[in-house]
């Protein structure tokens, strides 16, 4: 689980949020838990529930914070690999209109 991406999106409709995406384990898992890291050092599993692809949206950003995001892995029998990597991303604090618009 290496290969990272996030994406601060700030659009109406929807402002203030963060995908982050992630390579699939080599391994057969049931999911992914995913973390954020606030600034402060704050740890919080964002994910409710396994998620079973190979990105995620957080919509509980705060704008103009900075977060750090790492995903453990779980196998079948619920345990959870170790941390991956960290990606960090800061928000944006204005809304970017609607490309729709």
């Amino acid at each position: 689980m290496r290969s990272w991406y996030a994406d601060a999106q700030t659009q109406s409709g929807n402002p203030h949020s963060v995908t982050i995406g992630w390579a699939a384990s080599k391994s057969t898992v049931a999911g992914y838990n995913v973390y954020r890291v606030s600034r402060s050092g704050d740890t919080v599993k964002v994910s409710k529930g396994i998620v079973t692809e190979t990105r995620y949206t957080d919509r509980t950003v705060e704008p103009g914070q900075t977060y750090s995001y790492y995903v453990k892995s779980i196998d079948f029998r619920g345990i959870e690999s170790g941390p991956s990597d960290k990606v960090t991303v800061t928000i944006p604090t204005t809304v970017s209109p609607s490309s729709n618009q």
